[in-house]
C-alpha cells in the first residue's frame, strides 16, 4: 500500500502580500455538555483519520479549563474533570484566539446550549472577525432550526436574557451580531439521529472549500486508498481497460472518458469505479462546487430511501468535482423513447445524423438489456409496470417533501431506471433543488435564486418558478403532473411542443385530450397542473390516488361504497345520498354479480367461462329481444349523474340481459369489463365518497394507508 500524506498545496501567489498558510485546517467549535462526546467526537474522529490538522480546545490544551457560562448549571458536562463553571466571563486564552486567526475553516456546531456557553459565543466572535481576512466558515445545526438561531428565538431569547442580566449591553449586542451572521451562512441542517451520515459530507465540504488540503501519492503524486473492493475493483477497471477505456485515478476514483449522458453548464456524466462498484460519475466544473455541495447534502439527508438515486463519494481535482452516484440503465424519457413509436420520430427532428446514430445505438443497448417490455396496454392504458414506475416517482417526491426538500427540477431525463428484483425508477439531479428550514413552507424570490447560472430544461417548471414568484412544494407537484401526462402517453406533453411550453404553461394553456379516455389519469393531472399553487395535490395525496390503485383495490372500494349507500338513512335526504342515490342500483348489481363470481367453479373463472358459463353470470339475451343499450351513468359527473337517475336504474336491471362477453378472471378482468361499460363511474363514485366519507374510519385504507 502506497504511503499517504498530508501536504499543503502551493499558494496560488508567490507576492509578500499573499495570505500565509494555515497552522490549522479546522477549528472546532462547540458546546462541550451537547456535543464533545457524541457528534462532535465522532467528527474529530473523521478529520483526524483523514489526516486534516484539527484544533479541538480539549485535546490541543494541556491545562485545558473552559468557562461556559450556562443558564443551568445542570447542562454542564458532567465527564469533563476540569470543566469549570462560574458566574464570571473570563477572557479567552490568547492561545485560542491565535489557533483560530491560524485556521483555514471554522466548523461551528450549533446546539441547543451553544448560545447559553459565553465561551461559545466569544469564539463565535472571533470567527466572524476572521472572517475578514479569509477563515472560511461552515455552520452545523445540530439538533436545532437555523430560523431559531438566525432570529435568537425559543431557547436562545432565553439564553440571551440571562447574559442581559450579567453583561453590559455593547458585550450581549456583540454576540447577537456574531450569532446571525454565522447562523444565516449555509451550512447543514441535523434534525435527529447522531448525524454520522452527514459527517463524510462535511469532510468533503472540507476538501471542496480548501486548496490547502491534498493527500499525495508517496511515490507518483497521484491518490491512491485501498479499500476491500480492490479484487471487484480491477475485475471492473479491466473490463474497462478491455473496451478501450482511457481511465483516470483520482483519489478512489476510477473514471473513464465514456460519456453516459450531458446535462447543462458543462455537466457531464461519465463511465467509472468508486471504492470497488461501478458508478456514475457526475462531472461538474470547479465553478460550481456550491450546487455539487448541495447535491451531496440533500442526497446524504434522503439516502436510504429505495426511490431516490444513491451517493458514494465526491473527488476533486483543479478544474473538476466528481459525485459518484448509483449507476443506473438509463432514464425515464429513454424509456419511453425506446417503446413509443412517437417519441422516436420526434427525437430524428431535433438530432443531427451523428448524434441520432450514437443516441439510437444507445437505445438499443438499453433494449438489449430490458427486451419486450409492456408499458402500455393495448387499449392505451398504462400497464402495471409503468404505473408501478411512475408511482415509484411520487414514492420519491413524497420522502424528499417530508424532510423539507423541494426537488424543482422534475423531468423524465433526472428519473433513472435501474433493475433490482424489479425495474425500478429513482429520482436523480438535486443540484437545483431547495431545502426549506425549521417551519418555512415556501421559498422567497430571493431563495430561489432569480439569477441562478444553472439552465433547467423548459416545459417542466411550475407557472410560479417562470415568473420567479414563491415556491412551495407543489412547484414539484405540477411538474409531476407533466411527468405523468409524458409516460402516459408515449413522449408527449400537455403545453405542447418544447419551444412553446412555457409560454403556454404562463398561459394555462394545455390539452389533455390524450388522457381523457382514463379518467384517473385525466382527473389526478387535471389536479396537478392547476395554476393555482394552493389547489394541487400534494405528494402523499398524489400517492393515494386510485390511479394507481390494483383492481382488487378498486372493487373492495366499489364494494364498500354499495354497503355504505345502503346504511345512509333514506329519511334524512343526506347530501351522500342525493349524489349517489342514481347509481346506488348499478354498485349494488356489481357488488352482488362480484360476489356470485367470486363463487362460480375455479375453471370458469380461469378459463373465462364457455358460452354456457357466461350466459349463468351475466345471463343471455331473451329471444326475440335486441341487446340492451343505455347511457353511460357517469358520463359527465357525478352530480350530474343525478339527473338520470330513471335511465340508469332501468340500465342496471337489464345489465342481466345484456350479452355476455369474456370478463376474465377476478379482479383485472371483472374491473376490466365495467370500467369499458362505465369509464367515469369509478372516479367520479370516488370523488364524492372523498368529499362526503374521506373521514370516515371506513374509508380509511383508501385515502390514509401507508402505503408504500
Amino acid at each position: 500500500m502506497a504511503s499517504t500524506t498530508l501536504q499543503n498545496a502551493p499558494s496560488s501567489s508567490s507576492s509578500p502580500s499573499s495570505k500565509p498558510q494555515p497552522k490549522y485546517d479546522v477549528y472546532l467549535s462547540f458546546s462541550s455538555g451537547d456535543t464533545g462526546n457524541t457528534f462532535t467526537e465522532n467528527l474529530y474522529r473523521t478529520l483526524d483519520k483523514k489526516r486534516i490538522n484539527t484544533f479541538r480546545v480539549d485535546k490541543n490544551l494541556k491545562d485545558y479549563h473552559r468557562t461556559d457560562q450556562l443558564n443551568h448549571a445542570s447542562r454542564v458536562n458532567k465527564n469533563l474533570k476540569d470543566y469549570h463553571l462560574t458566574d464570571q466571563l473570563n477572557p479567552i486564552s490568547a492561545e485560542i484566539l491565535d489557533a483560530i486567526e491560524k485556521s483555514g475553516t471554522a466548523l461551528v456546531i450549533f446546539s441547543e446550549n451553544y448560545v447559553s456557553s459565553t465561551w461559545c459565543l466569544g469564539e463565535l466572535n472571533k470567527i466572524v472577525d476572521c472572517r475578514k481576512g479569509g477563515l472560511k466558515v461552515l455552520p452545523i445545526f445540530y439538533h436545532v432550526g437555523p430560523s431559531d438561531l438566525q432570529y435568537q428565538r425559543g431557547i436562545f431569547e432565553v439564553a440571551f436574557a440571562e447574559h442581559e442580566k450579567r453583561f453590559n449591553e455593547n458585550t450581549v449586542q456583540k454576540w447577537r451580531a456574531a450569532l446571525t451572521k454565522v447562523a444565516n451562512l449555509p451550512g447543514m441542517h441535523i434534525k435527529d439521529g447522531s448525524g454520522t451520515v452527514f459527517i463524510q459530507s462535511i469532510v468533503d465540504k472540507i476538501y471542496s472549500d480548501s486548496s490547502l488540503i491534498v493527500y499525495k501519492d508517496g511515490q507518483n503524486g497521484d491518490v491512491f486508498a485501498h479499500t476491500d473492493g480492490d479484487n471487484q475493483m480491477s475485475l471492473d477497471l479491466n473490463k474497462l481497460v478491455d473496451g478501450g477505456t482511457n481511465l483516470r485515478r483520482i483519489g478512489k476514483l476510477f473514471v473513464s472518458n465514456t460519456e453516459i449522458a450531458k446535462g447543462s453548464n458543462g455537466t457531464i456524466v461519465l463511465e467509472g469505479i468508486y471504492e470497488g462498484r461501478p458508478v456514475a460519475v457526475k462531472r461538474l466544473v470547479q465553478a460550481h462546487n456550491d450546487v455539487a455541495f448541495k447535491e451531496i447534502q440533500n442526497l446524504i439527508a434522503s439516502d436510504q430511501h429505495p426511490n431516490i438515486v444513491r451517493w458514494y463519494g465526491v473527488e476533486h481535482d483543479q478544474d473538476f468535482v466528481y459525485l459518484s452516484l448509483e449507476r443506473c440503465t438509463c432514464n425515464m424519457d429513454d424509456l419511453i423513447q425506446i417503446y413509443s413509436d412517437y417519441s422516436q420520430k420526434q427525437k430524428q427532428v431535433f438530432y443531427n445524423d451523428k448524434a441520432m446514430i450514437e443516441y439510437k445505438a444507445r437505445l438499443e443497448s438499453v433494449k438489449n438489456i430490458f427486451p419486450d417490455l409492456n408499458l402500455w396496454k393495448a387499449n392505451g392504458h398504462p400497464s402495471p409496470l409503468l404505473l408501478k414506475l411512475m408511482r415509484d416517482v411520487v414514492s420519491g417526491l413524497v420522502h424528499l417533501h417530508e424532510l423539507g426538500i423541494i426537488h424543482r427540477d422534475l423531468k423524465p431525463h433526472n428519473v433513472l431506471i435501474i433493475k433490482e428484483r424489479s425495474l425500478c425508477a429513482k429520482l436523480s439531479d438535486m443540484g437545483y433543488s431547495k431545502h426549506l428550514d425549521g417551519d418555512m413552507s415556501s421559498l422567497s424570490h430571493h431563495a430561489t435564486g432569480k439569477h441562478s447560472h444553472l439552465v433547467i430544461l423548459s416545459g417542466w417548471q411550475a407557472p410560479e418558478q417562470l415568473l420567479h414568484e414563491r415556491e412551495t412544494r407543489a412547484v414539484d407537484s405540477f411538474s409531476l403532473g407533466c411527468f405523468l401526462f409524458f409516460c402516459i402517453t408515449g413522449g408527449r406533453h400537455p403545453f405542447g411542443d418544447s419551444l412553446a411550453r412555457d409560454n403556454n404553461i404562463v398561459k394555462n394553456q394545455m390539452d389533455l385530450f390524450l388522457v381523457e379516455h382514463i379518467p384517473e389519469a385525466w382527473d389526478l393531472i387535471s389536479c396537478l397542473l392547476n395554476p393555482n399553487p394552493k389547489l394541487r395535490p400534494k405528494a402523499l395525496e398524489v400517492l393515494h390516488h386510485p390511479l394507481f390503485w390494483t383492481s382488487e383495490m378498486r372493487l373492495s372500494f366499489i364494494r364498500d361504497t354499495s354497503d355504505r349507500v345502503e346504511l345512509e338513512d333514506r329519511e334524512t335526504n343526506s347530501d351522500l345520498l342525493k349524489v349517489l342515490e342514481s347509481v346506488r342500483d348499478l354498485l349494488r348489481l356489481m357488488r352482488n354479480k362480484l360476489n356470485h363470481y367470486r363463487e362460480l367453479p375455479k375453471q370458469i373463472q380461469v378459463q373465462g367461462s364457455t358460452p354456457l358459463g357466461c350466459k349463468q353470470f351475466l345471463g343471455a339475451t331473451p329471444p326475440g329481444e335486441k341487446p340492451a343499450t343505455y347511457p353511460d351513468p357517469c358520463r359527465e359527473t357525478s352530480e350530474g349523474a343525478v339527473h338520470g337517475s330513471r335511465g340508469i336504474s332501468r340500465g342496471a336491471r337489464k345489465l342481466a340481459w345484456t350479452p355476455k362477453v369474456l370478463v376474465g378472471p377476478v379482479p383485472e378482468g371483472y374491473d376490466s369489463y365495467f370500467a369499458s361499460r362505465f369509464p367515469r363511474l369509478f372516479i367520479e363514485v370516488y370523488k364524492v365518497v372523498y368529499r362526503h366519507c374521506m373521514e370516515e374510519e371506513y374509508f380509511q385504507k383508501y385515502f390514509k394507508s401507508n402505503v408504500d
